[in-house]
């Protein structure tokens, strides 16, 4: 006996299922670890998903994960440049610090080697800040937690 044929989902097929979940707002959190939806989209690459949450107004600095980043933080961590555009074009403040680590955006992006989310930064006219003694204590210290 088979396995029944995995059939992939329409695009966009996920927004017939928002209307069930309830309203989404900044206080609301995705099942995932109490993670609020915007962060957790921008952290996976859900470009579309990201993409939705700007157009309904969530709040583009709520914090999640278990260092307390915002959505460009975590996004700007992984290298995902095409969500960090969305974000900094939506008005995202890349030079929020995080909570855990203590580091911006642009921190982030140095401090992980993101050549091409750097190099968009520079082109875009940020200002870069070095990432400090005190900010690689609280890495260390943040790892360990």
């Amino acid at each position: 006996m088979g396995y029944p044929p995995v059939i992939p989902p329409q695009r966009d097929s996920w927004k017939a299922e928002l209307p069930n979940m309830g309203p989404i707002s900044a206080s609301r959190k995705c099942i995932a670890k109490n993670t609020p939806p915007l962060y957790y989209a921008a952290s996976f690459v859900l470009t579309t998903v990201v993409q939705y949450l700007l157009e309904i107004g969530v709040d583009l600095e709520v914090r999640g994960g278990r260092g307390g980043a915002t959505p460009i933080n975590i996004t700007t961590f992984r290298g995902h440049l095409d969500v960090v555009k969305l974000l900094l074009k939506a008005g995202a403040d890349p030079y929020k610090r995080g909570v855990g680590a203590d580091m911006d955006a642009l921190q982030w992006a140095g401090f992980k080697g993101s050549q091409c989310v750097v190099e968009y930064f520079q082109e875009e006219g940020y200002e870069f800040h070095h990432v400090h003694d005190m900010d690689c204590a609280s890495l260390v210290a943040f790892g360990n937690a």
